[in-house]
């Protein structure tokens, strides 16, 4: 779905790059094992950028101010809220929340919450995808 979603010319690039590098941060952060505290390691490293949590909450923001724009827009010309553009960044955002919510100041037990809606989110998706992204999901809450 992201490389799909990173080739789509339709969208802006830095949103698309804002989208897969969130995806990718989180993606390092689960092969590490999830939250574990280390002392000096406070940023996280993706294709040589360094990402704070200041970087992070940024992100988050960011994410979510493209999630309004997109919801908007399905709004203002009456298409379904299921496409490509608005799944990827609901996606991107709970990944980076869930992955990150030690550093961004979100307690562990809003996490299932936070993977419901993400859930909801991919129902009326491809299948294939959905049937994917449950399988994600229900493993990141049975984590918690």
């Amino acid at each position: 779905m992201l490389p799909a979603y990173e080739g789509d010319t339709g969208e802006p690039l830095w949103q698309r790059s804002l989208a897969s590098q969130a995806i990718g941060i989180a993606y390092i952060r689960a092969g590490a094992g999830g939250y574990r505290y280390q002392e000096g390691s406070e940023a996280v490293v993706l294709d040589g950028q360094y990402f704070d949590n200041y970087d992070l909450d940024a992100a988050v923001s960011a994410l979510g101010a493209c999630i309004n724009a997109a919801l908007n827009t399905h709004a203002e010309l009456q298409q379904d809220e299921t496409n490509l553009n608005l799944t990827v960044l609901q996606l991107a955002e709970m990944a980076l929340v869930c992955a990150f919510h030690d550093w961004l100041g979100i307690e562990q037990e809003n996490l299932p919450v936070i993977a419901g809606k993400a859930l909801a989110t991919v129902t009326g998706c491809d299948e294939a995808v959905a049937v994917k992204m449950t399988q994600y999901l229900e493993a990141l809450r049975a984590s918690y």
